[in-house]
């Protein structure tokens, strides 16, 4: 059975050396700060949700009293639904850290600061303004 044939590069006029070179290197400069700015971002995003994520626990915990019993319980079963729902990521020890996260005093100060977008229930924080959304309404505020 015959391969089939493979398909050339197209030949480029000629150009003057170094020419093509720029153009790789810069298309090159912009994918990388690309992948650094979304890598960034993601960071960012993942950093507010799980401080969120850990912020609900808590007051679910606490149900309105100022301290709550520690809710093994309530993380196992947590961690039950979320894995059926979301697969990976979501063991009890990884609530347990989103819990322990959000009661940390210097990531409170510092998260309590973001702006709030719409979320199911009360909105959930997120870094809309270390993203840079300037707009009140583009973030989500009410």
């Amino acid at each position: 059975m015959e391969r089939p044939a493979r398909k050339r590069a197209p030949r480029l006029a000629p150009q003057a050396p170094g020419l093509y070179g720029n153009l790789v290197g810069g298309i090159a400069v912009v994918l990388e700060a690309a992948h650094r700015t979304s890598a960034r971002t993601v960071n960012a995003v993942m950093t507010a949700t799980y401080w969120e994520i850990g912020r609900r626990i808590v007051e679910y915990e606490q149900g309105g009293k100022a301290r709550a019993e520690y809710g093994k319980a309530l993380l196992e079963r947590l961690a039950s639904d979320l894995t059926t729902r979301f697969g990976r990521g979501f063991p009890y020890p990884n609530l347990n850290r989103f819990r322990q996260f959000y009661r940390l005093p210097a990531c409170r100060d510092s998260l309590d600061t973001v702006d709030r977008i719409p979320g199911p229930d009360p909105p959930g924080v997120v870094a809309g303004r270390r993203l840079g959304v300037k707009n009140e309404h583009a973030r989500g505020q009410r």
